[in-house]
């Protein structure tokens, strides 16, 4: 019984540590920092890199929840679509770097316009 709890509480560790990134925070300049890192292009709100970094970093208390929220959700339930998605429409990415951008990559859609949460 013993073991059987042990090996309970291990899988659970693994799983929460595996998506505790998800769930902290983001910011307006963690998210504009990343769009250097990666060479993002905004497609469809507007072209020009320089008026998207200055929207992102206006953003409002209640925007940047929002933007949490919906990141945090996006690459919890859809992360895999959501790569595929932005590799087509954006400077293609590793998986490996999508994995470790996740949250602000998706943040950067979301603020594009091509990035939703829908079921």
């Amino acid at each position: 019984m013993k073991a059987l709890l042990t090996s309970i509480f291990l899988i659970f560790s693994f799983v929460s540590t595996a998506q505790d990134d998800y769930y902290k925070d983001i910011s307006a300049s963690q998210i504009v920092s990343v769009i250097d890192k990666v060479g993002f292009s905004p497609t469809k709100i507007t072209k020009d890199v320089k008026a998207f970094k200055i929207v992102i970093l206006q953003l409002g208390t209640n925007e940047i929840k929002q933007v949490n929220i919906d990141s945090w959700w996006l690459c919890n339930n859809r992360k895999d679509d959501n790569f595929t998605i932005y590799n087509m429409l954006y400077k293609e990415v590793t998986k490996e770097t999508f994995d470790l951008y996740c949250k602000e990559l998706i943040s950067l859609m979301v603020c594009d316009g091509t990035a939703t949460q829908t079921n």
